[in-house]
């Protein structure tokens, strides 16, 4: 689901905010080293990160649930937190109705994060909106 949201590049480039970027969209360092101009890496490379990102996307998730999620739940709650940061998933209303047992309105919660800056992107728009439709087993 994640990987169909993210395209793979293997050349550094700057997303929506600017932020330098590689891989299956992710951010910061790449081992020792700062994700910059003119760095490349491999398919195997981003293959490796995208499976330790996606981890810490799952254990972000699961440290912050107060109660079990069913699998479809937890899913696009990963898919959100891979995607948005841990801390943007932490401070969401998505886990917050989540924890207080509010799962149709942790459900609806998605569809208001899909800010960039100051602006919409349509493409967030349609990444929450699949992840509400798989929060519902879709």
């Amino acid at each position: 689901m994640i990987q169909r949201w993210e395209s793979c590049r293997l050349v550094a480039y700057q997303d929506s905010n600017g932020v330098w970027t590689i891989g299956w969209g992710h951010t910061g360092k790449v081992g020792a080293v700062d994700i910059g101009p003119g760095l490349e890496i491999t398919q195997v490379a981003a293959d490796a990160i995208f499976q330790d990102d996606l981890t810490q996307a799952e254990q972000a998730v699961e440290n912050l649930l107060a109660g079990p999620a069913n699998q479809d739940q937890f899913d696009a709650m990963v898919s959100l937190t891979y995607n948005a940061g841990r801390q943007t998933f932490h401070d969401s209303a998505v886990l917050q109705r989540f924890n207080a047992g509010d799962y149709s309105g942790a459900a609806e919660a998605f569809s208001h994060i899909v800010w960039s800056g100051a602006r919409i992107l349509e493409g967030l728009v349609h990444r929450r909106a699949s992840e509400i439709v798989r929060w519902f087993g879709g």
